[in-house]
């Protein structure tokens, strides 16, 4: 994987992709191998794009009085997908054709967060203050494993109700973490359905992200609850607060918040992305706690999904903007990572004049030399002065050529 340096990797937008939705997106999601982007909106439409070009592959049409409020990859070609009235879709693509297997009716209200388990076969799903645990055979036979309890009441919940905010599985086996309004959050137990830690962070709208896995130097988990920054939790010893990632952008909130600021790690747990009403989303270097780069939108970021394509060895980012002057629609750009120190060098070495100074001088050189031996061999009877000035200036021309090559690729 490529280490993240502010010096050598930036992202780069790539061309928005085509208006299919009528009504905005609220959800989008890579697939597991990053070849395919999925997004699902108001409209009640899932719409399923190649990464690679931005070219719309398939629509999904649900009833469109419902919406989809959250989607997620159980493997490269399987997806689920909530609605507004509850229902759990399941639903393969593939290149040629798309289609339904499955509609599970698992929760009596709004669908608010759903997140396939990488590492096994669990799902999880909640619906205001239920969280339900399935388990599933190749996404076609779906059997509720477990259904948790509520959370232990927050620091500032009052009679606050009890909403799922947003939730993720931890690369640890059977752990998920579940953020509520006002009422914290919860790393729970799956197994047994137990509480192993609680972090009493205040707030309604609390977007979390686990780390990636033990590879990053702690166990970290980012949270955002407000678009002044985001907040990192040491969940692998006692839920210490460790750090604040605060980015001062220039430029004011102009939208009123009405959802979670969208947080995710990136770079295997070395950086963090979050997006946030002021239209732009910063990346700050988790062990610096620097601001590297940030990804300017020219309205409020609501949604975030991000990739890492190890055979190509690029990292995605995929962001919705929710047009400021046209409520109805939003907009979704694929960004992607550039080695600009490497793409530098490039046009350095094209156009140093030094170098096209050794392949010209090297060039007409050789022409000259060759030139005069020839001459010198079918016009000169006495032609070795003349033959061997030729073979030194070939040699010379081939000296300076090869002078030339290394100097371009190094």
């Amino acid at each position: 994987m490529t280490t993240f340096k502010q010096e050598a990797l930036q992202y780069k937008s790539c061309p928005k992709l085509d208006e299919e939705h009528s009504a905005p997106i609220t959800t989008l999601s890579f697939n597991r191998e990053g070849s395919l982007l999925a997004c699902g909106g108001e409209d009640g439409k899932i719409t399923f794009w190649r990464v690679s070009d931005g070219k719309l592959l398939h629509v999904l049409q649900s009833s469109k009085e419902t919406a989809i409020s959250c989607l997620s990859w159980l493997n490269e070609n399987q997806l689920v997908a909530g609605s507004t009235m509850g229902f759990v879709f399941c639903v393969t693509i593939t290149e040629n054709e798309i289609k339904c297997l499955l509609i599970v009716t698992g929760h009596s209200s709004v669908l608010s967060s759903i997140d396939a388990n990488d590492n096994s076969t669990q799902c999880a799903t909640s619906a205001a203050d239920e969280i339900v645990i399935w388990t599933h055979k190749n996404g076609t036979t779906w059997i509720v494993s477990r259904i948790l309890d509520s959370p232990p009441r927050g620091v500032d919940d009052g009679d606050a109700p009890i909403n799922v905010v947003s939730m993720r599985w931890s690369y640890r086996p059977n752990v998920l973490a579940v953020s509520y309004a006002h009422h914290g959050i919860v790393l729970w137990d799956i197994s047994d359905g137990s509480t192993i830690q609680t972090i009493n962070q205040n707030g309604a709208n609390i977007s979390l992200s686990p780390s990636p896995g033990p590879g990053s130097s702690k166990e970290l988990m980012a949270v955002s609850t407000s678009p002044r920054g985001v907040n990192l939790y040491d969940v692998g010893k006692n839920g210490a607060l460790v750090g604040k990632l605060s980015s001062k952008s220039g430029r004011k909130d102009t939208s009123s918040l009405t959802g979670p600021c969208p947080v995710a790690f990136i770079h295997g747990g070395e950086a963090v992305i979050s997006g946030n009403p002021s239209g732009h989303a910063p990346i700050w270097d988790v062990e610096t706690r620097n601001t590297v780069q940030h990804l300017r939108h020219d309205n409020p970021i609501t949604n975030l999904s991000v990739h890492y394509n190890k055979d190509a060895d690029i990292f995605y980012v995929a962001s919705v903007q929710t047009l400021k002057q046209e409520l109805n629609r939003s907009e979704v750009t694929i960004w992607k990572t550039v080695d600009i120190t490497r793409s530098t060098r490039g046009v350095e070495r094209k156009n140093n004049p030094f170098v096209a100074g050794f392949g010209f001088f090297g060039g007409v050189a050789l022409a000259i030399g060759v030139a005069i031996a020839i001459f010198t061999l079918t016009h000169v009877a006495y032609h070795d002065v003349g033959f061997y000035s030729g073979v030194g200036l070939v040699a010379l021309g081939i000296i300076t050529g090869c002078i030339g090559l290394i100097v371009n690729l190094f």
